[in-house]
């Protein structure tokens, strides 16, 4: 799948994993530390500073260790994660005194990432003071121990199709997880919100989140439809996109009646997530 001379393998990182933070199965080190083994590797996907929109980086822009500068490590957080394929699941993170504000997660199979969601969801702030933010640090976590991380990491950039082909695969796990794990009340699938589609950190915006499934292109140029979605918190509808209300209100009077009216609960619309689930089939690889 990948080219064999453009990945960096473990040998490269030996004082990189010198400034890691490691407890069981999860390791955290500061991104600016990894960005100086990648700046020759990955100079056509990382962007060269903050003041590049992610989605319009040039293909030929070069990233330097001297143009590592704090506010380009934003910039970088969702290219890393989405352009880069490692042995190893990983997730990019923005914290406030190691609480997390926003992550994003690699595109990987979904189990495989339940580790790093549920880590950085338990710790995740739903907002910070807007004159603290200057203190954000950035880190990138692996979901493995550091002697399993030593002998398994090897980084790879995706090119455009493989890119498409990786993002396919995860949203294909993600709507079987969804249809296979969620409750059904008439055809809605009831779910709680643990994870969202894309590498998605819970502390993103939910409709923004799932907007980002209609902008993904199947190799065809044919577009997705957007998530048809509710969210339920303390029993009653937050927010939703294209599920009829007279159903919606059924399926909170059916929640309030189980006594599950607490919880924050994700409607989706069964029979869309599975019409998704064969459209993409074909795709995978």
């Amino acid at each position: 799948m990948f080219a064999q001379n453009t990945s960096v393998d473990n040998h490269a990182f030996q004082s990189f994993f010198a400034a890691g933070d490691c407890s069981g199965h999860l390791c955290r080190f500061p991104l600016a530390s990894l960005l100086p083994y990648l700046s020759e590797l990955f100079s056509s996907v990382l962007p060269q500073s903050a003041s590049a929109p992610v989605d319009s980086v040039s293909e030929h822009q070069e990233l330097t260790s001297a143009s590592i500068a704090e506010p380009s490590l934003q910039a970088v957080q969702l290219v890393l994660s989405e352009r880069i394929h490692a042995s190893v699941p990983f997730a990019i993170s923005q914290e406030w005194h190691n609480q997390v504000w926003h992550y994003q997660v690699s595109l990987h199979h979904h189990q495989a990432i339940q580790p790093l969601h549920q880590h950085l969801s338990q710790n995740s702030l739903s907002s910070i003071p807007e004159q603290q933010k200057t203190n954000l640090q950035h880190w990138i976590y692996f979901a493995s121990s550091l002697d399993q991380l030593k002998q398994q990491l090897i980084l790879q950039p995706l090119t455009p199709e493989q890119r498409t082909r990786q993002r396919i695969n995860h949203l294909y796990d993600w709507l079987q997880q969804q249809l296979q794990e969620g409750s059904l009340i008439d055809q809605h699938l009831i779910l709680p919100l643990t994870s969202l589609p894309l590498g998605d950190g819970l502390n993103r915006k939910v409709s923004d989140s799932l907007q980002r499934v209609g902008k993904l292109c199947l190799p065809e140029r044919q577009r997705l439809q957007p998530l048809n979605y509710a969210l339920i918190s303390d029993g009653r509808l937050s927010e939703g996109y294209g599920l009829l209300p007279d159903a919606l209100f059924r399926v909170t009077d059916s929640l309030s009646a189980a006594g599950l009216n607490h919880e924050t609960l994700l409607v989706l619309d069964q029979p869309q997530c599975q019409q998704l689930v064969d459209t993409l089939r074909p795709w995978r690889s």
